[in-house]
C-alpha cells in the first residue's frame, strides 16, 4: 500500500512543479515510510510522486514512480492486484518483467491492451498513468472504492491525491469549505459519491477512470469500467446446495490470494461472523502462525467481544493478542483521526482501527479484514423487513402512524423504533433507502443543531442526492435488491472503506478486505437476495458456507463488531471535551447554535433522548475547523 500523487501545471516552472511534487509526497508519507520518488517531465508540465510502504517485491526494482522501456508511459501505483501472477503468465508470452511487482504487470497489462486492462484487475487500487505518447494523464480507482483518489482543477492546473491534505500540500490550491455539501454529511456522518466538504475538490468514483489530454489541459468525463448496474441478472434455476458449494470455494480462493505478501499477515478478529470467516481460512492456508488483534472498551458490559474473539483464536490456534480503551484517555486519538481524515467523518470505529495499528508498530503490516460482508451477504437488520415488502411496508407505516400518536410520551428506544419504521414506510425508494441508512431525519431534523444563517443554506440542499443517483440506476429492483445494490455503492465505499483506508494507512498499515475480491462479489452479488437473506437468519447464504469452518456458537451469537460506546462516553468522560469544542464555534458568527447543543447535551446525558450520533458529527465539524483554519464566520 503507498500514497500517489500528481500536478499538471503549464503555467507553473519545473522548480516549483518540482517542489509541489516534493511537498505532497512530505504530506502523505505515512502512507509509505518505506522510500519515496517522483518522476518529472517539464515538456509535458506533469510530476508525478510517490511514497512506498514494500509488500511485494521488498527491492529497489520496485521502487516507483515506474516506467517501462524508453520511458513511454509512466506509473505511480497504490493497492495491490491479486491476480497479477495470472496476468504476468499471460503477458509473459511476449515480453519479459524486470521485477516481482504488480506494479509493473498494471503498466504492461496497459500497454497491451489500454484501458481496457482496468476491468480485469481484480484487487484494490488507484493509479495513475502518465502515457507519454498519447499526452494523456489516466487515473483509475478500483471497483468498490477500497482505495480513495481525489483530484481537483484549480486555476488551469490539475491535482490528484491519495489523501485531501496532499493536494493542498501543492500550495497550487486553496481550501474552502463545500457548505452545500454539509446536509449530506449531518445525515450519513460523511460525503458520499464524488463530493468532499472541499468545495473545489472531489473523488473518483469506484469502478471509473478519467482522463486529462495534456496537450490541451482538457479534462474527460469519467468513464465506467464496472458498476453495479452491469452485473448480470441471475437466469439459473435455484439450486441452493451448488451456490454454497461455488460461494465457499469462491470465498476460499480470496482469502488465499490475499494472503500473498512478503511481509508478515495478520488479522482483526472480533469475535464475529465475518471476521471469524477470515481467520478460518486464513489459517488454512497461511504459512506461519497466523497474528490475530482484537479490541475491548469500557462502557461495554455484556457487549464485551473479547472472550469470544479468545475462543475464535485459541480454535484456529492463531498468535493472539488484545487492546483495552477507556473513554477519559481517548480525547488525544480523536484529536489524531481528525486530522488522518482531512474533514469531518462520523463513524467512531475509526477509533479501534487507529489504536490497534497503532498498537502493531509496523510488525504486521499486512492485515485482513471483514469489511465487505455485511453488505454482499445481508447482514443488517433492515433486509429482514424490506424482504416483505407486501407485508413489511404497510405494517410500517401502521407503526409509523401508532408511534407518531404517542410521540413526546416515548423514551430513547421508542424513538430509534419510530424512526426505523418511518423510514421503512417511505414511498419513495431513494428516501427509503438513505432515512435506512442515518439515525436523522424528519423527525429529529439535524440541521437544528446549525446557527441560524448557516441552517438556511443548509437546509436548502437535498442530503438524499446520491441516494437518488443510485437509485434511478437501478430501476426494476425489489426494494430487498435496491438496498443490497445500495449499500454496495454508498455504505461501504463512502463509509467502511473509507474508515478502514484512513486510520489504519495512518500508522502505515495495509488492510486487506477478502470478502470484497471481483471474483466473488460479481457472483455473490447477483444470487437472488432471498436465498441470501432469511426471515429469522440474516447472512443465511454465509452461515451455510461457514457450516463446519466456523464454530458454531460464532454462527449463532448475535451481530458483533468492533463496537465503540460514544453514547455513554458523551454522557460521561467526553461530555467536558466534546461540548466546549463544539460550543468554542457557536454563536451568532460561528457554525454552531449554542442553546441547541446545551439542550442535547443535558437530554443525552440524562438519559431522555440518545443524541451521541448528531453530537459526534458536530465535534468532527468542529475539530476540522480547527484543523483547517477556516473563517469563524457563517456564509
Amino acid at each position: 500500500m503507498c500514497g500517489i500523487a500528481g500536478v499538471y501545471a503549464p503555467d507553473v516552472s519545473p522548480g516549483h512543479l518540482d517542489g509541489a511534487i516534493n511537498r505532497m509526497i512530505e504530506a502523505q508519507r505515512h502512507r509509505g515510510p518505506d522510500s519515496f520518488g517522483k518522476f518529472i517531465d517539464p515538456a509535458l508540465s506533469c510530476g508525478l510522486g510517490h511514497d512506498r510502504l514494500s509488500i511485494l517485491d521488498l527491492s529497489a526494482a520496485g521502487h516507483q514512480p515506474m516506467s517501462n522501456e524508453g520511458e513511454l508511459q509512466v506509473i505511480c501505483y497504490n493497492g495491490e492486484v491479486y491476480n497479477f501472477d495470472t496476468l504476468r503468465a499471460e503477458l509473459e508470452q511476449s515480453r519479459s518483467f524486470l521485477s516481482h511487482t504488480d506494479t509493473e504487470v498494471i503498466l504492461a497489462a496497459y500497454e497491451r491492451w489500454g484501458t481496457r486492462a482496468f476491468e480485469r484487475l481484480n484487487g484494490m487500487f488507484a493509479f495513475a498513468i502518465l502515457d507519454r505518447t498519447r499526452r494523456k494523464l489516466i487515473l483509475v480507482r478500483d471497483r468498490l472504492g477500497i482505495k480513495p483518489l481525489f483530484y481537483t482543477e484549480s486555476n488551469g492546473n490539475f491535482i490528484f491525491g491519495s489523501e485531501i491534505k496532499t493536494i493542498l500540500a501543492s500550495g497550487l490550491v486553496g481550501a474552502e469549505p463545500n457548505f452545500g455539501a454539509m446536509s449530506e454529511f449531518i445525515y450519513f456522518g460523511n460525503t458520499l459519491g464524488t463530493r468532499t466538504l472541499y468545495s473545489n475538490i472531489r473523488q473518483l468514483l469506484p469502478g471509473h477512470w478519467i482522463s486529462l489530454d495534456l496537450a490541451s489541459g482538457e479534462l474527460a468525463r469519467p468513464v465506467p469500467y464496472w458498476t453495479v448496474a452491469g452485473l448480470p441478472k441471475w437466469e439459473e434455476p435455484i439450486d441452493e446446495g451448488s451456490i454454497v458449494e461455488k460461494t465457499k470455494d469462491l470465498l476460499d480462493k480470496a482469502v488465499q490470494r490475499q494472503l500473498h505478501s512478503d511481509v508478515p499477515v495478520g488479522a482483526f478478529l472480533s469475535g464475529g461472523v465475518d471476521s471469524s470467516a477470515i481467520v478460518a481460512l486464513a489459517s488454512r492456508h497461511y504459512a506461519g502462525k497466523l497474528r490475530t488483534y482484537t479490541v475491548g472498551f469500557d462502557y461495554i458490559g455484556s457487549r464485551n467481544e473479547l472472550p469470544l474473539a479468545a475462543r475464535v483464536a485459541r480454535h484456529f490456534n492463531t498468535d493472539h493478542h488484545e487492546l483495552h480503551v477507556a473513554g477519559d484517555k481517548i480525547e488525544e486519538t480523536i484529536e489524531r483521526l481528525a486530522i488522518a481524515h482531512d474533514q469531518p467523518f462520523a463513524d467512531a470505529a475509526n477509533l479501534p482501527l487507529f489504536q490497534l495499528c497503532e498498537v502493531l508498530g509496523g510488525e504486521t503490516k499486512v492485515i485482513l479484514q471483514g469489511d465487505g460482508g455485511d453488505e454482499l451477504f445481508g447482514g443488517y437488520r433492515r433486509y429482514g423487513y424490506l424482504g416483505l415488502p407486501r407485508v413489511g411496508r404497510p405494517l410500517a407505516t401502521l407503526a409509523d402512524w401508532a408511534l407518531g400518536a404517542l410521540s413526546g410520551h416515548y423514551g430513547r428506544r421508542g424513538f430509534g423504533a419510530h424512526r426505523f419504521f418511518h423510514a421503512l414506510a417511505q414511498n419513495d425508494p431513494a428516501e427509503r433507502m438513505a432515512l435506512l441508512l442515518s439515525v436523522e431525519g424528519p423527525l429529529s431534523p439535524p440541521h437544528r443543531v446549525f446557527s441560524p444563517g448557516l441552517r438556511h443554506i443548509i437546509e436548502a440542499q437535498d442530503p438524499f442526492e446520491r441516494y437518488r443517483e443510485v437509485a434511478e440506476a437501478l430501476p426494476r429492483l425489489d426494494d430487498l435488491q435496491l438496498m443490497l445494490h445500495t449499500d454496495l455503492q454508498i455504505l461501504l465505499p463512502d463509509i467502511f472503506l473509507q474508515k478502514v483506508d484512513r486510520s489504519t494507512m495512518a500508522m502505515s498499515t495495509e488492510v486487506r478486505v477478502p470478502f470484497l475480491d471481483f471474483d466473488l462479489v460479481d457472483y455473490v452479488a447477483t444470487v437472488p437476495a432471498r436465498t441470501k437473506i432469511g426471515l429469522k437468519c440474516r447472512k443465511k447464504l454465509l452461515r451455510k458456507v461457514l457450516k463446519g469452518i466456523v464454530p458454531q456458537e460464532v454462527l449463532d451469537a448475535p451481530k458483533s463488531g468492533f463496537g465503540v460506546p460514544i453514547r455513554d462516553w458523551l454522557a460521561g468522560p467526553l461530555r467536558s471535551f466534546a461540548e466546549s469544542r463544539i460550543l468554542a464555534h457557536a454563536g451568532p458568527v460561528g457554525w454552531f447554535d449554542g442553546a441547541v447543543v446545551r439542550n442535547l447535551f443535558n437530554e443525552h446525558s440524562t438519559g431522555r433522548r440518545d443524541h451521541s450520533q448528531i453530537l459526534w458529527k458536530a465535534l468532527q465539524l468542529a475539530l476540522w475547523r480547527e484543523n483547517s483554519r477556516f473563517e469563524m464566520v457563517a456564509p
